[in-house]
């Protein structure tokens, strides 16, 4: 944690239960989803009043990385 940001954070998600999935884009169940920043820094923001969020580009996927 910096003045002004969170340096190297990381989401981690379990999928532990899963419904309809027709086109099967989830994870299975059990299996873990790392999210980290692209550039290791994460800025505070306030929830946008707009549909465009910041760290999405155009076609509303996110360009944070993912491993899993």
């Amino acid at each position: 944690m910096s003045d002004t940001a969170i340096n190297n954070m990381y989401h981690g998600f379990i999928m532990l239960d899963k419904g309809n999935d027709p086109n099967h884009k989830l994870i299975s169940p059990g299996d873990v989803r790392v999210f980290r920043d692209e550039d290791g820094v994460s800025y505070p923001s306030t929830w946008p009043k707009s549909k465009v969020l910041k760290g999405m580009n155009p076609t509303g996927k996110s360009i944070m990385s993912s491993a899993h």
